[in-house]
């Protein structure tokens, strides 16, 4: 877990060797002298990091400083980027050091000072925090050839012992190095995924991990989790008893006390009192289920609105929800505390819940062998539930509570019962004494994920095309469109629709557009009457008729196979079933066409008829793809299926004039 500091750049030439000690200190000058190591990589990047460091001391009673030092080198002007950093400081974290260097090819030294980072607010109409962050940008100084160095040191007092390294960069790494300094008779374990390159070695009480000459790991499309494609490091340090009576250390040994410990956390803060308990029994009045009832608390809490709370962060204050009635009475909150309103509502009326620890966004951190909560930076809802619930992806079985519901009050795109799209697959801890163990979330179908669409058109005797179309859209799809129709203005919504049209016609246009939101299904529908000018080409004077018979979700775009593939390539689930009827101008009868392939791989099943009737053409086509991580070495595999699926769809079919 990098710091949030984005930064990147160094130089070395030999030119280096000349410059004057005195001007930066020796650690700086070593990271200079892998000038070999780091110049092979000039043609296919544009930095490469010298040198990342940290040296953590934990000092008991609380206490911990970390000295941080990096430096880059940047190979050309598009490497400037890494030239920036920025050092999150929360209300008990201080800056105690800070110096940096840019050493230019022509052996000019520009020294830089703590006087030079900017302090910034953080958006207070997005974020309640104490925290700020000093920033600091050069990149307009970077030339080819010059090093970007700095170090620094925070002090800080938490009551937390775990935290990550990752090794990687998107560009290469000379020297990666950490170093955690525990006090005598402390204890540390730690975990390494995919980095069975890293060293380590123990000096003392200081415990020390380093990897050399690491290839970047770059961004590429449909990657999976960085932390899965990257070397990692994860551990916790574990006081002697002593001075876990001193002070309030928190120590997770397993994923049971790490529950129990955020059960306890959120319990405080779901007691309901007066006005939060009277609006809970009127939201559960006349409700023919408990499954009913507590759809209603959910989507009540769906109505919050979201304010991100980070203060006390090092103290555990990013765990802990605000108490419910505040939350009731501002009707705004973020993850945390609009799962703890939800909560305190249900317990009113009698039903039980608990809170769940996710991880969201592009990354993982969840592993089975190190129980942290630090693992986690979101906060969902679980429910029992009975046979009154329906089957749906958001109804889940557990090995102790048997069917719970998952549901995130803070998407506004999902009811009660639908599993997000971004929650897919992805581990939670569900917060109570008696789990013990991470919950897999399912992953969704074909079946699940899916659209079906018809289509009648027609094309008139100046090749112009004109028609409707009736599409349902369910799973994921839905979510994302359902999403994109609440935030769009209704004019910019429909110029959506029309691009969408437009990009496998020419000149689109929009005569009605209707959207029904069947939102309890997680099905969105849409129903459009369109024309697109000159999309069949009329040749020979009129001789001739020539068109695409896929003009709707064709897949045009093909994973480029004239450039290595680096990671994994990622296909999600997906089911597209179309159904598409043209009529065409009077006269014309088929000369020529390709029959498409069908397919089927491990991954994706496509099929593609076409049939030919008294001045008509019917398309019924299918692509159904399951949720596989295919390998760099199939990467082949991939570009061929898709290829063959972009011949068959973009592929033209010819009509000649009778007589």
């Amino acid at each position: 877990m990098r710091a949030a500091i984005f930064l990147c750049g160094f130089s070395v030439l030999a030119a280096t060797s000349c410059f004057a000690k005195s001007s930066y200190p020796d650690w700086v000058q070593s990271s200079m002298d892998v000038t070999d190591t780091v110049l092979k990589y000039e043609e296919d990047y544009d930095a490469a990091v010298l040198l990342e460091e940290s040296y953590i001391e934990y000092r008991g009673r609380g206490a911990i400083e970390e000295t941080v030092r990096r430096a880059f080198h940047v190979f050309d002007r598009d490497g400037r980027e890494y030239a920036t950093l920025g050092i999150p400081l929360s209300s008990d974290e201080k800056l105690t050091k800070f110096n940096g260097w840019i050493v230019y090819a022509s052996g000019k030294v520009e020294r830089l000072k703590k006087t030079d980072l900017v302090e910034i607010a953080v958006d207070r109409d997005k974020l309640k925090s104490e925290s700020v962050m000093l920033q600091l940008d050069r990149s307009e100084s970077m030339r080819e050839g010059t090093v970007f160095a700095y170090e620094y040191t925070v002090s800080r007092n938490q009551i937390f012992l775990q935290s990550g390294w990752c090794f990687h960069w998107e560009i290469p790494v000379a020297l990666s190095r950490l170093s955690i300094e525990i006090p005598k008779n402390w204890s540390l374990q730690s975990h390494l995924f995919g980095a069975d390159f890293a060293e380590k070695r123990v000096n003392g009480s200081v415990h020390i991990w380093e990897a050399r000459d690491l290839d970047g790991v770059e961004e590429e499309e449909f990657q999976p989790f960085r932390s899965l494609i990257t070397g990692n490091l994860v551990y916790s340090v574990y006081p002697d008893e002593s001075d876990l009576s001193r002070y309030p250390y928190l120590v997770f040994r397993d994923w049971k006390s790490v529950a129990q410990h955020m059960d306890a956390v959120h319990s405080e803060r779901i007691v309901a009192q007066t006005a939060l308990r009277q609006k809970a029994s009127s939201l559960a009045a006349g409700r023919a289920s408990q499954w009913e009832t507590v759809s209603k608390i959910c989507e009540y809490a769906q109505s919050v609105n979201y304010l991100a709370v980070a203060i006390d962060l090092n103290r555990g204050g990013g765990y802990i929800p605000e108490d419910a009635n505040r939350t009731f009475e501002t009707h705004a909150g973020d993850c945390k505390d609009m799962t703890a309103l939800a909560r305190a509502m249900l317990k009113a009326v009698g039903v039980e819940s608990y809170a769940v620890a996710a991880q969201i966004g592009k990354d993982s951190w969840v592993h089975e062998e190190w129980a942290s909560p630090h693992a986690f930076n979101h906060c969902i809802l679980a429910v029992p539930v009975g046979p009154d619930a329906p089957e749906r992806s958001g109804v889940v079985e557990h090995p102790v509570y048997g069917r719970l519901l998952i549901f995130d009050p803070t998407t506004k795109d999902a009811a009660p019962g639908v599993l997000p799209h971004y929650l897919e697959g992805r581990k939670v801890l569900v917060c109570s004494s008696q789990d013990e163990s991470l919950l897999s979330l399912p992953i969704y179908g074909p079946d699940v994920n899916r659209v079906v669409r018809h289509v009648d058109a027609e094309i008139d005797g100046f090749g112009n095309l004109i028609g409707s179309l009736e599409e349902s859209n369910y799973g994921a799809n839905a979510q994302r469109l359902r999403k994109l129709y609440r935030k769009l203005k209704r004019d910019d919504f429909e110029d959506l629709i029309r691009g969408w049209i437009a990009h496998g016609t020419r000149e689109a246009a929009i005569e009605e557009l209707v959207c029904e939101d069947f939102f309890d299904e997680n099905r969105f529908d849409l129903k459009v009457k369109f024309a697109a000018r000159r999309y069949a080409r009329i040749m020979n004077r009129g001789e001739m008729l020539l068109f695409s018979p896929v003009f709707l979700s064709r897949i045009q775009w093909v994973p480029p196979v004239d450039e290595e593939r680096k990671t994994p390539y990622v296909i999600g689930s997906r089911h597209l079933e179309e159904t598409l009827s043209i009529a065409l101008p009077s006269g014309y009868s088929l000369d020529a066409f390709k029959e498409p392939q069908d397919l089927e791989t491990e991954f994706g099943v496509f099929s593609m008829e076409l049939a030919f009737g008294e001045g008509r053409v019917d398309v019924t086509r299918q692509n159904s793809q399951r949720y596989t991580t295919v390998p760099v070495a199939n990467y082949g595999d991939v570009v061929d299926y898709y290829e063959t699926i972009s011949r068959a769809e973009t592929s033209k079919l010819v009509f000649k004039r009778e007589g």
